[in-house]
């Protein structure tokens, strides 16, 4: 990082050099660096972890027999450290409807972590997805206040009055076809969703011997394979 920390700009003006200009705070953003030094300091984010865990201070968890400890789970930018002390003031439980209030204020008690409602949020977006029209009007609300917003900014008086007289619905099988077959290319989500159980089925088939398959064999077909599950 020495070598990013330090690095000096000069400018060109008419041809002539002019001065000297030291960032002091790093490479700017959209820098093509930034990917490379991403996957370095991950790389050694890992190095760290599994010298950690083979001197004994990072135990990791456990998701069957006969499977090694877990240490952490990376996707993308995001990274899970597993193994770690739990910060019940960013932790809370969430209950089945059918767990007894006696149950519920026993583990409370044991865990010291406050119990959150089914009608709270995560991300912005309802825990509990049922009744999904009435959970999600309010994001469907600040949407429309929004499109209402900018709309009348970009159509002629025209326009408008004949957007008001005419709303053109369209069937969901027609708005996920392709644009050139008269569609909007959206994206039909059963189909899409076969897709990838399909894409990771394949994935269990062609390398079992990978963390992820190994996880879901030990835990749903540890006398058996995939075919005769």
């Amino acid at each position: 990082m020495n070598y990013v920390e330090s690095v000096i700009y000069s400018l060109l003006i008419n041809g002539d050099q002019v001065g000297y200009i030291k960032p002091g705070r790093g490479l700017c953003q959209g820098n093509p660096l930034y990917p490379y030094l991403f996957i370095i300091c991950t790389e050694g984010l890992i190095s760290l972890l599994e010298a950690a865990c083979s001197r004994g201070e990072l135990e990791g968890l456990k998701l069957g027999p006969g499977l090694e400890s877990m240490t952490h789970l990376m996707f993308a930018d995001d990274t899970l450290l597993v193994g770690q002390l739990v910060n019940t003031q960013k932790s809370t439980i969430l209950f089945s409807p059918n767990v007894s209030e006696d149950t519920r204020k026993a583990i409370i008690d044991l865990l010291g972590i406050p119990e959150v409602a089914f009608h709270g949020k995560y991300l912005g977006l309802p825990i509990r997805l049922t009744l999904l029209r009435k959970k999600f009007s309010s994001i469907i609300n600040r949407v429309k206040a929004k499109v209402d917003n900018w709309k009348p900014r970009l159509l002629s008086t025209a326009d408008i009055t004949t957007q008001k007289k005419k709303i053109h619905w369209l069937a969901w099988h027609t708005l996920c076809k392709p644009k050139h077959e008269g569609g909007l290319g959206f994206r039909d989500t059963q189909s899409f969703s076969q897709a990838l159980l399909c894409k990771q089925t394949w994935k269990f088939i062609t390398e079992p011997d990978s963390s992820l398959s190994r996880i879901y064999k030990a835990k749903y077909f540890p006398k058996g394979d995939f075919w005769t599950t």
